[in-house]
């Protein structure tokens, strides 16, 4: 985990390789050090091995997706505890509320600036030293099963 005073290691799960690049490339321009994994079983590997701080992490992926994802690592066995973003473009109550249960910290809608992005990183590290979860619901509820998803969405602006 980084200390207080430098930037966390984020990284990027995302089945769009070019949203996952030009993200990975925003936050390095912003002074993150950053990667991308392109798929949930890829993205599962690279937090093991790359202990990241943040997550931003994709929720409709194919074969994994990213309540597979939060789910896996927020296992008690699962060698990494990080800050967990969903970064999606599902933005319904009922998916923000799967997200929580599946073990994500926080929600940021997609489409997203830079600065919305890194405003959330910045308060997930925040609460991260502060262990009071970010939603009240989190970890209430049973785990989602395997490809659970909100069944419609609706797109609101900004977060």
């Amino acid at each position: 985990m980084a200390s207080s005073t430098q930037q966390p290691f984020v990284l990027v799960i995302d089945d769009n390789p070019e949203s996952a690049d030009l993200m990975v490339e925003l936050l390095q321009a912003c002074g993150y050090s950053s990667a991308a994994a392109y798929g949930g079983a890829s993205g599962v590997e690279a937090i093991r091995n790359f202990s990241p701080d943040v997550v931003l992490l994709d929720l409709l992926m194919p074969e994994v997706d990213g309540f597979q994802v939060a789910s896996q690592i927020r296992k008690p066995d699962f060698p990494h505890k990080t800050v967990l973003i969903a970064f999606s473009a599902l933005n319904d109550a009922a998916t923000i509320n799967l997200a929580m249960r599946s073990g994500f910290d926080y929600h940021l809608p997609k489409p997203a600036t830079i600065k919305q992005v890194i405003t959330v990183i910045s308060n997930a590290r925040s609460r991260n030293q502060d262990p009071t979860p970010a939603f009240a619901n989190r970890g209430e509820g049973p785990t989602p099963a395997a490809g659970e998803v909100a069944p419609a969405f609706t797109y609101k602006s900004g977060f």
